[in-house]
């Protein structure tokens, strides 16, 4: 069975204590503005469209939704199902509104089809959902504010989250005061840092991104953290014809390693766990 989990690299803040929070597109243009007393979400919020037309309304008392209303870009209120897709084709999100009002079933999922969350909405509150991942118990779930908590956490998340599947990574997240910031996808052809959102905290996403580093070249592609590899390793020939595939855990090699002449034929093979060569 595939294990599954992430494990919490850093995190920056127990949440914001501050009395506002606003976060722009890369346009300059306000994304999103709250209020927050002793750490929880309290009183108006606002979302806006990247034209600045009003995308949803809503008012938040010690961290609970009170009410909502979202609005299509053309200003009227949204009213029945909402579905977006992936460029393939492939289902993104699905959103259900009754006269503004989230209501009903609400699913996301992964360009691969993984099911990411999966909420049941009443008159604009969450009622129940699905754990998106867990690590060693911890957890991060989506609240009915869209924004990401770990559990049993009165603040929104703000740091780095590293995405494991059978000990080898497959993605690094960042969020910012809850809000999902920046993504580098493993399973990408050609992974590359891409971000969501741009607020003060751009200069730490930036630093993020400098010991997060995916190599991408003719000889070689694996991801490094802080210049030691971590996950997959690739490397190649002149011919293109794959030369070593190898695997690191912790910065240490844990797995099996293989290595290939120019032919594509394998020459030798190697297992280890957790730094030590165990055949």
């Amino acid at each position: 069975m595939e294990e599954k989990y992430i494990k919490f690299y850093q995190s920056f803040h127990k949440g914001f204590q501050g009395k506002k929070s606003n976060s722009l597109f890369k346009t300059s243009q306000l994304q999103r503005k709250a209020n927050y007393k002793n750490g929880e979400q309290d009183g108006p919020q606002e979302e806006y469209f990247e034209d600045g037309q009003l995308k949803l309304k809503g008012y938040y008392k010690e961290g609970n939704l009170i009410e909502s209303e979202n609005y299509d870009e053309d200003g009227s209120l949204k009213d029945g199902c909402y579905k977006e897709y992936f460029e393939d084709g492939q289902l993104l999100s699905e959103l259900n509104f009754k006269h503004g009002t989230q209501e009903g079933l609400m699913v996301v999922k992964s360009s691969e089809g993984k099911l990411l969350f999966e909420g049941f909405f009443k008159n604009g509150k969450l009622q129940d959902s699905n754990i998106l991942d867990t690590v060693n118990g911890e957890m991060l779930i989506v609240k009915a504010n869209a924004l990401t908590y770990m559990i049993n956490t009165k603040h929104p998340f703000t740091g780095i989250a590293e995405y494991f599947r059978d000990n080898t990574i497959i993605a690094v997240k960042t969020f910012f005061q809850g809000l999902l910031y920046g993504e580098l996808d493993l399973s990408e052809i050609e992974p590359v840092w891409g971000t969501y959102i741009e607020t003060l905290w751009q200069k730490t996403q930036e630093e993020i991104e400098d010991i997060y580093v995916y190599h991408n070249d003719k000889e070689s592609k694996f991801l490094s953290i802080r210049g030691e590899v971590e996950g997959s390793f690739k490397s190649y020939y002149a011919n293109g014809q794959l030369e070593s595939k190898e695997n690191y855990f912790n910065r240490k090699p844990h797995g099996l390693f293989e290595y290939f002449d120019e032919e594509g034929t394998l020459v030798e093979s190697k297992t280890w766990e957790n730094g030590l060569l165990v055949q």
